[in-house]
């Protein structure tokens, strides 16, 4: 579990407060939404720094690869055309 200061949490569970129509009585459970909410906000940011490090992996193994059949395809050439 993720630790917000409790500064975001306020003004996250501020928000959802005001969201819902600033219902009397809610406090407890609009912050308990308001960490739920970060928590969430902060696994997607996760989930997206994550893919992004496998996309660019993934991107760098393939020029590697076409690099490599670029350096096969001229020396080929080399060796045929000498």
């Amino acid at each position: 579990m993720a630790q917000f200061d409790e500064k975001t949490i306020q003004e996250t569970a501020y928000f959802i407060w005001k969201n819902n129509g600033c219902k009397a009585g809610t406090s407890q459970s609009d912050w308990q939404e308001a960490i739920q909410l970060l928590e969430r906000k902060e696994a997607l940011t996760t989930a997206k720094q994550i893919s992004s490090m496998f996309h660019a992996a993934y991107l760098n193994t393939r020029l590697k690869t076409e690099l490599q059949k670029k350096n096969s395809l001229k020396l080929m050439r080399k060796i045929i055309l000498k």
